[in-house]
């Protein structure tokens, strides 16, 4: 197994956190809120389950989706696959060190929402 704590001779000039990096984090964790924000609406977007006992009683259940909140949840949706995808161009701009990280959640949630993104589009009556 290799050590990789060499001894380098180079000057480390990273002062800390700059304004960019500060930036990047703050629109990544915004882009998080705007997904859990809009799996919450699904919740409340999506067609009721009607059971048998709820037949039985004739409680009422929606059965299509909530037009008003599929259209929200499709156009928060874009926005937060934008954001995730200009912190990924920032950081490969600006990556250029085998030790800087990968950040691997900003490209599961840039997956995770066109996989949304698709499943509204082919489930819901998305109405824009």
């Amino acid at each position: 197994m290799q050590n990789n704590n060499k001894n380098h001779n180079f000057t480390d000039r990273r002062s800390g956190r700059d304004f960019l990096y500060r930036a990047m984090v703050g629109i990544n964790i915004f882009a998080w809120l705007i997904f859990v924000i809009v799996m919450c609406m699904f919740h409340f977007a999506r067609p009721e389950l009607e059971t048998g006992f709820g037949r039985f009683l004739n409680v009422y259940s929606r059965t299509s989706w909530n037009s008003y909140l599929v259209n929200w949840m499709f156009l928060l949706l874009c926005g937060c696959v934008l954001l995730s995808t200009l912190v990924i161009l920032i950081r490969k701009r600006r990556a250029r060190r085998r030790t800087d990280g990968v950040w691997a959640n900003v490209f599961f949630l840039v997956i995770t929402s066109v996989i949304s993104l698709i499943y509204l589009w082919i489930n819901a009556d998305v109405d824009l």
